[in-house]
């Protein structure tokens, strides 16, 4: 017996049922992708791979396939510390405590509370973004420079099952 999916199983002489016909779900990764699978009977032959005469196949067979949730957070790091003028790096890394794949994405824009956006390319777990520390006339201390994730957007920032935006602050040490 052919299957939808071009599967063969075998129908022993004797027997009305074949050995159980195991198909894969899709596994786990940090996507959106719930489902259905369905399997139906394509064709017969007989041992020899003669046809039947009238052989009436069924409908189909349908499973559901549920969807497990698997969170992926969106970290921002900053440099500790520059002079004043130098360059502050922001990075946002994507990771999932399962060490699942993430890499199946279009671009991300991440935008900070200073207007700031940070992109992480398609199928990347990290961006970066360079800007410049505020450099002033006056000698002494001068105020950190704190930036946070704010927003996401992008083609695909629906996708993913659970993308969970860390939202703590970082700051970057201004000196003279």
């Amino acid at each position: 017996v052919t299957l939808s999916n071009n599967a063969v199983v075998t129908i022993k002489a004797g027997q009305t049922s074949s050995e159980p016909y195991a198909h894969e779900a899709q596994g786990d990764d940090v996507y959106q992708d719930a489902g259905e699978i369905s399997l139906g009977i394509k064709s017969a032959v007989d041992a020899t791979g003669a046809p039947f005469e009238n052989l009436e196949l069924g409908n189909p067979a349908s499973v559901k396939v549920t969807d497990t949730i698997d969170e992926v957070v969106a970290k921002l790091t900053a440099t500790a510390s520059v002079t004043e003028g130098g360059e502050i790096t922001y990075t946002v890394t994507l990771t999932n405590k399962d060490g699942l794949p993430i890499n199946n994405h279009s671009e991300l824009f991440f935008k900070l509370t200073d207007g700031t956006t940070v992109v992480v390319p398609a199928n990347s777990t990290t961006g970066s973004i360079t800007v410049t520390a505020p450099d002033n006339v006056y000698v002494g201390a001068n105020e950190p420079v704190v930036n946070a994730i704010e927003a996401v957007s992008g083609a695909d920032a629906w996708k993913f099952e659970n993308l969970t935006l860390d939202k703590t602050e970082v700051s970057t040490t201004v000196t003279d």
